[in-house]
């Protein structure tokens, strides 16, 4: 989802309310949950575009419990009960190579020419990151960068990336 060249991507679901005082329970997928727990904005869709909720502080940990700027009673939390968690693509990166290790599975698309094939695994260098992708009928390596990332969706399992021209011909 983008609004006003803001890319955004589902991280995870609004559960029910927790408490009196406007906490909510949250599920998000693993690889995007050190991010979650860092942001200090997340955002729900509201009216058809996405609306920005801002975090207060963690309730609890497990289950993930939020409490949000703006929402002082259990009633007013409830209109998120059950909507998609939505964090900015600029505010996910994936640092580690541990974060990288979870798109093991993931099918690579490349913006310009579609579907390039499934990761196969995840192999560190020492300069850098690299996938091992199935294209055709050969393995290929792609750098993990984040300047060739554009969006991640967990629950589709896939990796939108803007390769290099030329880079899954070497």
């Amino acid at each position: 989802m983008s609004q006003g060249g803001t890319e955004f991507v589902k991280v995870g679901r609004f559960g029910k309310t927790h408490g009196h005082e406007g906490g909510i329970r949250v599920q998000v997928a693993e690889a995007y949950e050190q991010a979650l727990l860092n942001a200090t904005v997340l955002f729900a869709t509201v009216g058809g575009h996405p609306a920005p909720f801002f975090l207060e502080k963690t309730l609890l940990s497990n289950p993930l419990v939020l409490k949000f700027e703006d929402i002082g009673k259990k009633e007013e939390a409830q209109p998120l009960i059950g909507q998609d968690i939505l964090m900015r693509s600029t505010d996910l990166e994936l640092e580690e190579a541990e974060d990288f290790h979870l798109l093991e599975g993931f099918i690579l698309d490349e913006a310009s020419t579609g579907e390039i094939g499934p990761i196969i695994r995840i192999e560190e260098y020492p300069q850098q990151i690299m996938a091992t992708v199935r294209y055709g009928e050969r393995e290929v390596l792609v750098p993990l960068h984040e300047a060739f990332i554009e969006a991640i969706d967990p629950e589709g399992k896939r990796v939108l990336m803007d390769l290099p021209e030329g880079l899954l011909e070497l």
